[in-house]
């Protein structure tokens, strides 16, 4: 969850393919990130062959799940309860927006 905005300046798509090249296949075969081009949320294989979430034979916890800056806040997935997420933090961020980020 980059509430820091720490990945400003690469887009989604290119985050989730680095993402794909730095994680576990056997732990995380995909990615779910929210393609800015379609406006949807997408998941992608290391083939780079993209479905939208909603087609996709897997389900957003079956995936590492990616939320940039604007979907740290508000945009739900559904995610088990058991899961767990690495919160990027970035300069002069106030409390408020880490705590409702943390509460994800």
């Amino acid at each position: 969850i980059d509430c820091g905005a720490l990945t400003v300046g690469s887009t989604n798509l290119n985050i989730a393919k680095e993402l794909l090249k730095l994680l576990d296949v056997q732990v995380f075969p995909r990615v779910t990130f929210f393609n800015a081009e379609t406006k949807e949320w997408t998941v992608m294989d290391r083939l780079g062959r993209m479905l939208p979430l909603h087609s996709s034979p897997l389900q957003a916890h079956e995936t590492f799940a990616f939320f940039d800056e604007s979907r740290s806040r508000g945009a739900d997935l559904k995610l088990l309860r058991t899961a767990r997420a690495l919160v990027t933090i970035g300069p002069k961020m106030c409390k408020d927006k880490l705590m409702q980020v943390a509460g994800r």
